[in-house]
């Protein structure tokens, strides 16, 4: 059974990831095929105590389109916002940064909401790698919680 999974798995790499790994996108940026899958992921980690409050992904779809979710294990309370960012990086330089609050973002975490998702970036070029970070704040702007995902193209990770 594991062999046919990971023949499964390799097939889907092979065919453009049609087959989605990990979490799908819960709202795909841009006008592309909707089979996206979780390229990288890493918990939000609160300051004070080290709980895991919320993942932080990278995610790339079939159209080499990548961007940045957050996702919070519960709803933000008064006096909280959060905000994801994907940065693109040029042969290891930080060479552009896309957030929630962008024009195509899905604007920050606010009061009683989980969840936002920044524009993309569009690449299929060698060299180019993405990474994302998730950080929560008090008003109006001590840090509490964050993460980081790995860097990585659709092929590898730095």
């Amino acid at each position: 059974m594991k062999r046919i999974l990971h023949v499964w798995l390799c097939l889907a790499v092979a065919l453009g990831g049609l087959l989605l790994s990990g979490s799908t996108a819960s709202a795909a940026p841009g006008n592309c095929a909707t089979a996206a899958w979780v390229l990288r992921s890493a918990d939000i980690v609160n300051h004070s105590n080290g709980a895991a409050i919320g993942k932080v992904y990278t995610y790339v779809n079939s159209c080499n389109q990548y961007w940045a979710q957050i996702k919070l294990d519960k709803a933000l309370g008064a006096g909280q916002w959060a905000n994801a960012f994907v940065d693109l990086y040029v042969d290891g330089t930080m060479d552009g940064r896309l957030t929630c609050a962008d024009v195509h973002g899905s604007g920050e975490v606010s009061q009683g909401k989980t969840s936002c998702y920044t524009g993309y970036f569009g690449s299929t070029d060698t060299g180019i790698t993405y990474q994302s970070h998730g950080y929560v704040y008090n008003y109006p702007s001590s840090m509490f919680a964050s993460g980081i995902t790995q860097n990585c193209s659709r092929w590898e990770c730095i």
